[in-house]
């Protein structure tokens, strides 16, 4: 095998795993943006976790050491909402049922890593179904070092 070849293979095999890593974090998570109000549903068709609970996947790309307020609201069911940084792999770090008020969820992160965060936007319980609003604030960045986009 030549070394152009084995280049040309190495970078095939590049390219490739690139949407293998986003398909492991869930090809389809949604986009939230600062700003955003997303509005959803649950559904019986959506996918469940272990507890049987639906539930609707969401990614926000924003800047290491950006504090963000992520808020579930719903009228339909106990918004139950969790997510965790997206790198390498990806693994819940946060979670809240109550923290917005009434049966709302809330959570504040500060974003590491590449920036990325993915959501969860879920019930507490299991089977429920519903419609929803995500919303998505900016505090702004914490460390002014870190905001490369400044």
């Amino acid at each position: 095998m030549t070394a152009s070849r084995f280049l040309a293979g190495l970078t095939l095999v590049a390219l490739l795993a690139a949407p293998l890593a986003a398909q492991s974090f869930g090809a389809g998570a949604r986009a939230i943006h600062d700003g955003d109000a997303r509005t959803g549903a649950l559904t019986g068709s959506d996918p469940t976790l272990d507890d049987g609970s639906h539930y609707d996947l969401y990614r926000y790309d924003g800047r290491p050491g950006e504090t963000v307020v992520f808020t579930l609201r719903s009228d339909d069911f106990d918004a139950y909402l969790s997510g965790g940084p997206i790198a390498d792999s990806f693994e819940l770090t946060d979670s809240d049922d109550d923290g917005a008020g009434g049966t709302d969820a809330q959570i504040t992160v500060t974003l590491s890593g590449t920036g990325s965060f993915a959501l969860l936007a879920n019930s507490l319980g299991g089977g429920a179904t519903g419609r929803y609003t995500l919303t998505a604030e900016s505090l702004g960045v914490s460390d002014p070092a870190l905001d490369l986009c400044a």
